[in-house]
Order: structure tokens, then sequence, then C-alpha cells
């Protein structure tokens, strides 16, 4: 059923409650030869007369009055199919870390706005299985999360590797280095999040595999800024090198950790349908990468 045959029906009863099709032309903001012409339409499609027609005026045949009540729920139908449609849709949420929040969120917020023309908000949390929590009890839409913590069970798609690099004071010894061992990270006083943080478990990890420990001596909670607890010269820390490349580089440096750890970076969402979309944005988050 097309939108016109659907004005067919609407003239159709504004002619049987009005009984003149001049009448119905008026309430419906049309010509008269228009409504009429809505009305021969009908009957030509229905291969039957509707309306009994008289100096009177017109009233329903008997097939008429038998088509009234299935026209009423076609036209309700269409009601409702309008009211779903014109509700105003809910943002897609997206759980995503801080450290990404100013690196993959932008672009995909971007596209959201104006490609899908679809809004679009971001939660935070502080680590990747919190996401992967959000996302299976339905909290969140989608997530950028460590590849580690994604569950397999939703669709998902990388984004992206990058190095995790020594954040360091300009005045600490090591910042006269060109890249840092990874001894370092025994002996050195060294500032992380607690064992939940994502980094945190990648560098131990990293280290368990090449025989060493990492030894944190000062835990932060999540929320607080490690680059200014290694500003202010309480020690050096181990972030993810995009955070890097958008912070003041007067007040930190960073250093590659020889055969360092890295981080892979995946999308997860809970329905394949945002495929397009992530999959579009995956030059941008090029910039991203390391090396």
């Amino acid at each position: 059923m097309t939108l016109m045959q659907f004005a067919w029906i609407q003239t159709f009863f504004a002619t049987v409650k009005t009984g003149s099709l001049s009448r119905a032309a008026e309430e419906l903001h049309l010509t008269p030869p228009a409504a009429g012409k809505h009305i021969r339409r009908l009957e030509e499609c229905l291969g039957t007369p509707l309306f009994i027609r008289s100096a009177h005026g017109m009233a329903l045949n008997d097939v008429g009055k038998q088509l009234a009540a299935p026209f009423h729920e076609i036209l309700n139908a269409w009601d409702e199919v309008q009211r779903v449609v014109s509700r105003p849709s809910k943002p897609v949420r997206i759980g995503t870390l801080p450290s990404l929040a100013t690196t993959v969120a932008p672009r995909v917020l971007w596209n959201f706005h104006t490609i899908q023309r679809q809004q679009a908000e971001l939660v935070l949390y502080s680590t990747s299985a919190l996401i992967t929590q959000a996302i299976i009890h339905g909290e969140v839409d989608m997530g950028f999360m460590d590849g580690r913590s994604a569950p397999s069970e939703y669709w998902n798609i990388p984004l992206f590797s990058e190095s995790l690099v020594l954040a360091i004071g300009h005045k600490h010894h090591l910042a006269q280095c060109e890249s840092v061992p990874l001894e370092a990270l025994e002996v050195e006083s060294l500032i992380m999040y607690s064992d939940s943080c994502d980094v945190r478990q990648g560098v131990e990890q990293h280290l368990q595999v090449h025989g060493r420990r990492l030894h944190a001596t000062l835990e932060m909670p999540f929320g607080a800024s490690l680059l200014t607890g290694v500003a202010s010269g309480l020690g050096i820390s181990v972030v993810p090198k995009s955070v890097m490349i958008h912070y003041d580089k007067t007040r930190i440096a960073w250093r590659r950790l020889e055969n360092g750890p890295a981080r892979n970076i995946v999308a997860v969402a809970r329905s394949s349908q945002w495929g397009s979309l992530l999959t579009a944005c995956l030059p941008d988050f090029a910039v991203v990468q390391c090396e």
C-alpha cells in the first residue's frame, strides 16, 4: 500500500463523516476534484463502488459499510507506525576507558552525529572488565576496550595496537636515555593504578614472560592523574603512547621501553548494526598507532 492509497482511505472517511465530497475536500484541505479523484481511484482499485451518490450527497453502500471497519484498522496501524518512528530515539551509549576518550571516541561521536544522524554519549569506565559487564547487562550499546577483556560472544572489531611507554619527569635521570630497559620497572619508583587496571595487568603479564616483576611503589586511585604524580616528581609511570601524545610535553617526557609491552584496542558492540560505522573509522584510528 502506497502513501497515496492512505490518502484515498482518509478521503473515504471524511466523505462518510461529512456526507459530501466538497465538505470532505474542505476538511482535508483538498480541492473537490482532488477528493473526487481519491474516491474514484479507491473504487477502481477495489473493483467496486463504495458510495451511493445522490443530489443530497454521498452515503455508503453495502460494500462500503463492510469495508469501513478494515479501513479503520489500516489507518490505526499507520498512525501507530508514525507514532513509533517520530518518538525520539535514545542516544547510543558508548563505554570507553578514559585513555581512549580523547583519541578513539571523538571520531566515533562525530560519525554518529553527522553520518548516522544518531545521538551518542560516552560513559567512562576505569577498566575494560567494567565495560564488558556494562555491555553484557545492556547498560551500554558498545565499548572500546583492551582486547584481552573483550567478550567473544559479541560482535567486535580490532581498532589499533599501541605501545605502552614510560612517562618521566624532565629532571628524572632516565629522561637522559633514548629508551629505557624493562628492568627499570623493578627498581625505580613506579606510580600505577590498582591491579585491576588494564595497563598494569598488561605490563605485569609482559614482565612475567621476561622473568621480571612489576614493582609499584605508589598506587593511585582511579580518577587521579598518574601524570600529575609524575610531573610532581613522585616517580615514573607506564602509560599508553596516545596519552603522551596529547599531554603537555613541557611538563613530562616519554621514553620507549626496550622490548616493551603493547595493548590492542577493540570495539565490542551488542549489535553488528554499528559495524559499518566503526569500519569507516579505522583509517582515523591509524593516527593513534605507535611506531
